[in-house]
């Protein structure tokens, strides 16, 4: 459910849903078309948040490429990146999960990928993404 079918099915129905939790993606669910949040996603979710909903991000991103104008958003509680390897606690930026592929085992584990025919990409905090195609 996109967030205006949320809001739509909220004011519709007099009672509204039972929703506790929206976790949204951000490329093509919660970001528009230039990769930025629109002012009405953002008061469709502070709405939902002044409801009592919680809101978290759920992205594939790490955490240094969430957009700033979404992680600072007041009431987004949490931000699941790195395709839930990585959990956030937005408010003092805490990580409180963490299952990373460790860094040291990281080029092993590519190198032996490259010999296969696979697109892959590696994404590491701080760093600019590594694409490779393997099988070349």
């Amino acid at each position: 459910m996109y967030i205006d079918d949320w809001e739509k099915a909220n004011v519709i129905d007099g009672e509204g849903l039972d929703v506790k939790l929206i976790a949204l993606d951000m490329d093509g669910t919660l970001l528009n078309e230039h990769g930025v949040l629109a002012e009405e996603s953002k008061e469709a979710l502070l709405k939902a948040m002044e409801q009592g909903v919680h809101v978290v991000i759920a992205t594939g991103r790490v955490f240094s490429a969430l957009p700033q104008d979404v992680v600072n958003v007041p009431g987004i509680e949490y931000a699941i990146t790195s395709n839930g390897a990585n959990i956030i606690r937005l408010e003092d930026r805490e990580t409180i999960y963490s299952n990373l592929i460790d860094g040291s085992k990281l080029d092993s584990i590519m190198d032996i990928l490259e010999d296969e025919p696979l697109f892959f990409l590696v994404a590491r905090e701080a760093r600019t993404p590594r694409l490779r195609l393997g099988g070349d």
